[in-house]
């Protein structure tokens, strides 16, 4: 469970708690999680399902990768949004110290009768 409170001058406060309830097997986990955060007369929640495959012989194993998904829904009643999306991520560890990673969602968004369609797609190591 994490949580936090961010405030920046002339604005108001925003507090945030979200938790992940997660089944962990040797080679893969998957799980759901919940949050919320709250602003002066704006709440947000959002839930979702994340599953990951670990591949090599552990999850510290410098040769290993996992690839990781998510599905998830965020919505506002306050001001009447609500969004969904999926992602995925492939990661592959290349040594003790490097990473590489590849990453796509998609998603969609519904705000005030209009309705919006988003893409990402990124890369780091």
């Amino acid at each position: 469970m994490t949580g936090d409170f961010t405030e920046a001058y002339d604005t108001d406060g925003v507090g945030a708690l979200e938790g992940h309830l997660i089944n962990r097997g040797a080679n893969s986990s998957w799980g759901i999680f919940v949050g919320a955060a709250d602003t002066d007369g704006s709440t947000v929640l959002w839930t979702g399902f994340e599953y990951a495959q670990y591949f090599g012989s552990s999850i510290l194993d410098p040769r290993s990768s996992i690839l990781a998904f998510n599905l998830n829904f965020a919505s506002d009643n306050d001001v009447d949004v609500e969004g969904y999306g999926a992602n995925g991520k492939y990661s592959n560890f290349t040594s003790d110290n490097l990473r590489f990673d590849v990453a796509a969602g998609v998603g969609r968004v519904d705000a005030l009768g209009k309705e919006g369609h988003f893409v990402a797609i990124g890369a780091g190591f």
